[in-house]
């Protein structure tokens, strides 16, 4: 079964809360995970892999928190998936020939690999701001 992890789902969804909270200066974890029923240490480490990815960035001191790094518009769904999950591999084999001695003769894994190259396209060319208007009927403004 083809399916999107857990992890990328709730941070997709932490970050249209995040995102529909701009006009606040941050918004804390400890409200996210309220907010959006996610245990608090899961989106820790949600947290950590979005900002390493750039994705947000975190604001100290009393009122701290995060914040979007960038804004809704400018941020892609691919750039959250690779993010989250270090990009989009739907075989082992397309991560390279070393992991299958049969690549090199596999008639199938070109097939697999255009459609994971579609895929990407399709997720690279969605904002998280359409998310939102488009899926969400959020409003940034």
């Amino acid at each position: 079964m083809f399916q999107i992890s857990t992890r990328l789902r709730y941070g997709l969804r932490a970050l249209i809360y995040i995102a529909a909270k701009s006009g606040c200066d941050s918004v804390n974890l400890h409200e996210v995970s309220e907010k959006e029923l996610i245990s608090r240490k899961y989106l820790e480490n949600i947290f950590k892999l979005l900002k390493k990815g750039g994705i947000i960035k975190s604001v100290r001191g009393r009122d701290g928190g995060y914040t979007l790094a960038a804004k809704p518009e400018e941020i892609t769904l691919y750039e959250i998936a690779a993010a989250i999950e270090g990009g989009i591999s739907l075989i082992d084999c397309l991560g390279g020939k070393e992991l299958c001695g049969k690549a090199a003769e596999c008639g199938i894994r070109a097939f697999w690999g255009d459609y994971q190259d579609y895929i990407k396209k399709y997720l690279d060319n969605i904002t998280l701001a359409e998310v939102m208007e488009k899926y969400m009927n959020i409003s940034g403004e």
